[in-house]
């Protein structure tokens, strides 16, 4: 067994030890306080909107609908969503969580009905004044992008896909002395899709960092970073799995207390386990500038669905060979704890190089 397959063998084992972990940790939450979940900690909510889109499948201006045996271009669907948030502290501990099932239904293309749900479970640790960080798991299930639907009158490519997406992480801060920050972080992530047709498209990854920065009284930081990825499409017809490792400077700066604007830049390196993928071995240099702004409340899930989409999109991209720097930026794990609402969305402007790579051919 290759180091690439071990570390991706223990991945799945990874997420499920997360979850218990948190698991048990929400154990000890009554014993602290019996009552501090209906203490205004726990938040209740449901809702229900109407939204009209233009252009379902996003298909082309020129194009018509008939050209994939659509009925129409646009459609109006109803999405109502259940759920509830909760924000427990305990001590210096901090205990936050999500769940919210979402029902959509279209009022022309009902074969786009779907349910699903998303939810999120973290522990915020403090140990002492130096050492803090996040023990977490997340899970969305939601249609992946329509744009994937080539034809409706193939019953093998109009079927939406149910896209799953796993994802647990664990991250440390240490402030070694007051004004330099060691940050480390494991996350694994599992990509799942519901349609047959798509399954040789799920992928497992495994991503790993590690930096030092210095930090100033402001909280702004700068410093260096590497970072490992090892990812593979398990039920894919050729052995995609590959490695990619990167090494460069990291930026973060905190203007307001709901902006906040990181940025790096790297030199990457992928290497694939697979001798006749090897000609897709690249080193290339790359650079990513994002800025976050943050909304109270719970994420709507169409703006959920987007950024799965995003992500999953990138990821894609990965399997042709192009280092498309997605998934999960371990940084944003590791800074000092804070409060916050579970339920938070995050309004994302982010840009980044792409270099030109030799494009692999999907299997």
């Amino acid at each position: 067994m290759t180091p690439m397959r071990g570390a991706q063998g223990h991945a799945g084992l990874g997420l499920r030890i997360v979850g218990g972990a948190i698991a048990v940790a929400g154990l000890f939450l009554p014993a602290a306080k019996a009552f501090a979940l209906w203490d205004d900690k726990l938040t209740l909510f449901a809702e229900e909107k109407a939204t009209r889109d233009d252009n379902v499948f996003r298909i082309s201006k020129n194009a018509a609908p008939e050209d994939i045996g659509a009925s129409s271009r646009g459609d109006t669907y109803r999405t109502t969503s259940l759920g509830l948030n909760f924000d427990v502290p305990v001590s210096r501990q901090r205990f936050q969580g999500a769940f919210a099932r979402n029902d959509t239904r279209y009022d022309q293309l009902t074969v786009l009905d779907f349910t699903g749900h998303e939810g999120r479970a973290m522990w915020l640790w403090q140990l002492g004044n130096d050492a803090s960080g996040q023990l977490g798991y997340t899970e969305t299930l939601a249609l992946a992008s329509f744009a994937n639907i080539v034809s409706f009158a193939n019953p093998q490519s109009s079927r939406p896909d149910p896209l799953k997406t796993r994802q647990a992480f664990f991250s440390a801060a240490y402030l070694v002395t007051p004004r330099w920050r060691l940050n480390t972080g494991v996350s694994g992530l599992e990509l799942t899709n519901g349609d047959p047709a798509r399954q040789s498209l799920d992928l497992d990854v495994l991503y790993t960092e590690v930096a030092l920065s210095y930090v100033t009284p402001a909280n702004t930081s700068v410093g260096l970073s590497a970072r490992t990825e090892d990812g593979r499409y398990p039920k894919g017809l050729v052995d995609n799995a590959y490695r990619q490792t990167s090494a460069g400077v990291v930026a973060d700066w905190t203007p307001t207390g709901a902006s906040h604007l990181s940025a790096r830049a790297d030199r990457l390196s992928r290497r694939y386990a697979d001798m006749s993928l090897q000609t897709f071995d690249f080193v290339v240099p790359g650079h990513r500038l994002e800025l976050r702004a943050r909304e109270r409340g719970h994420a709507a899930p169409d703006a959920q669905r987007d950024r799965e989409n995003r992500r999953v999109g990138d990821l894609r991209l990965q399997r042709q060979g192009v280092p498309a720097q997605s998934g999960t930026d371990l940084g944003e794990f590791s800074k000092p704890n804070r409060s916050s609402e579970v339920g938070d969305g995050d309004a994302c402007v982010s840009a980044r190089s792409e270099p030109n790579v030799p494009v692999e051919r999907s299997a």
